[in-house]
């Protein structure tokens, strides 16, 4: 038996069920918000610690920290990282050049 237990059939479209499962990297309190890259790499939460990791050769090297405890990721179209910040209060665009810019920190502001 594999470590994937396929609940709906419509997911054997996505997971191959008979995958073998790999542990990438330790050390987090707690990880959240993975995104995978073309490449093979992926990024991740790693929120209590106040940063992100990136796993381009599985060595979890820190991609931002701090991150202001960003939690969900994913990309838009041009594949540029967007994230959920929690004590930033607000949604950030990582650029293709590593920069980060607020794409919306307020809803609704009053005059």
């Amino acid at each position: 038996m594999s470590g994937i237990v396929i609940e709906d059939p419509r997911m054997r479209t996505l997971v191959d069920p008979d995958a073998a499962l790999e542990k990438l990297w330790t050390g987090a309190a707690w990880s959240e918000g993975p995104v995978w890259w073309e490449d093979g790499g992926v990024t991740w939460s790693d929120i209590p610690n106040n940063r992100m990791r990136w796993h381009p050769i599985k060595d979890g090297t820190i991609f931002h920290q701090p991150s202001n405890h960003a939690n969900s990721h994913t990309r838009d179209r041009d594949g540029r990282l967007v994230s959920c910040e929690h004590s930033g209060r607000r949604i950030s665009r990582t650029q293709h050049d590593g920069t980060v810019v607020t794409l919306v920190d307020r809803y609704r502001e009053s005059a």
